[in-house]
Parts: C-alpha cells; sequence; structure tokens
C-alpha cells in the first residue's frame, strides 16, 4: 500500500464512486470518492512540468456538516490514509470537502 507521498492521481483514478470511511475525532462516516483531477498546465515549462498536483473531491451525506481538517481516510484498496480536507460547497446531494495534493514530481 503506498504511503502519502508515493500517492498520485493513478491510485484513486479506479476507485471513483467507491466508498471510503472517512474518521476525526468521534465522527466516523462513509463517503464517496466523486472525482480525481489532474491539476496545472500539461503545457507548464520548467519547476511546474516537475509536479504531480491533483484534487479529490469526496461526497459526505448531506446532513454531515464537517470543519477543514486532518481526516483518517481508509479504503480497502489503498489503506488508511491522513488527508487534510477542505469543505467547498453542499446541496441537496451531499456535503463535499476536497483535498489538494501538490508536490514535485520525482
Amino acid at each position: 500500500m503506498p504511503t502519502l507521498e508515493e500517492i498520485d492521481a493513478s491510485h484513486f483514478e479506479k476507485l471513483v464512486h467507491q466508498p471510503f470511511r472517512a474518521q476525526v475525532a468521534d465522527y466516523v462516516g462513509t463517503w464517496e470518492l466523486i472525482a480525481v483531477t489532474p491539476l496545472g498546465s500539461p503545457h507548464a515549462e520548467g519547476d511546474a512540468a516537475r509536479t504531480r498536483s491533483f484534487s479529490l473531491l469526496f461526497r459526505a451525506p448531506a446532513e454531515h456538516r464537517l470543519p477543514q481538517g486532518t481526516y483518517a481516510m481508509h479504503h480497502p484498496e489503498i489503506g488508511a490514509l491522513d488527508i487534510f480536507m477542505v469543505p467547498i460547497r453542499a446541496d441537496k446531494d451531499g456535503f463535499y470537502l476536497e483535498a489538494i495534493f501538490n508536490r514535485a514530481a520525482a
């Protein structure tokens, strides 16, 4: 199972629309991974061309209004990862949180 430093978008792409267990303090819930989005320009040069940036969008149940923070996320295929999440919106279908991964490529 990959570590947080090793993980990239390809680890999550096959898990879109699958459930993840999310936990922080006394909260435990099941969230759906909605999207994996590459970030940055495919035409970037220099340092920007050497980054592995992507975002993850999760949907929690609509009644779960959660703060930004680090959540222990678990999926059977990739194991457990602590991921910093930021709430970005809510609608009738759920409460959405996003994680951004932005680091230089090896």
